[in-house]
């Protein structure tokens, strides 16, 4: 095989291996630019247009662990599947279970988790597939499913309207986060007006 036929037959593979295919996570043209023009064998050059293909997929990953959930569940390239997993994890590890309301209305969002590949598969295995906010009875469901593979959620406190007027400490985080954001809403208007 030449080395086109190498490079589209790896590409074919990896196009196999996605669930959305559009818009693309890696590009023909940028597979070509990985791989070396010449080598001392078809074989040497196998592995390198696997090689290229391996580390243009742990970059994408990288950059954003969400785009493992453009790949099919599993793969059939063993090396690909570690690397899915990685990101998986990465992005479940980075979502959190926010805790709002007080006593009565204690409510718990998990919006955050089911934008997840494997907070979806939590949700489901504990029947809150479709639901982002859970009570403390849906929420113990949860918990239980994770126990079963040893894993804690991360949980964050929203404080309630209440604790952000009487607790100071909390009221200047609201206020400094308010105002960082409208500096960043003055930013990106003033770029505006400068663009004609």
């Amino acid at each position: 095989m030449n080395r086109e036929e190498l490079i589209q037959k790896h590409y074919d593979t990896y196009e196999a291996a996605l669930a959305e295919k559009r818009p693309e996570l890696i590009t023909h043209l940028e597979l070509d630019k990985a791989v070396p023009e010449k080598a001392v064998s078809a074989d040497v050059l196998d592995g390198q247009v696997q090689k290229a293909l391996v580390l243009l997929i742990k970059a994408k990953l990288d950059a954003d662990p969400s785009a493992n959930q453009r790949f099919l569940a599993t793969t059939k390239v063993p090396l690909w599947n570690q690397l899915l997993v990685a990101a998986r994890v990465k992005e479940l590890a980075r979502s959190r279970i926010v805790k709002k309301g007080g006593r009565k209305q204690l409510r718990y969002d998990v919006a955050d988790l089911a934008k997840t590949f494997f907070g979806k598969a939590l949700l489901f295995e504990s029947g809150l597939a479709r639901q982002t906010v859970l009570d403390k009875d849906e929420l113990d469901k949860l918990v239980a499913a994770c126990a079963k593979i040893k894993l804690t959620l991360p949980e964050t406190i929203e404080p309630t309207t209440t604790e952000v007027f009487f607790d100071e400490a909390i009221a200047a985080q609201v206020d400094s986060a308010k105002q960082a954001k409208l500096a960043v809403a003055a930013e990106k208007k003033a770029a505006k007006k400068k663009k004609p």
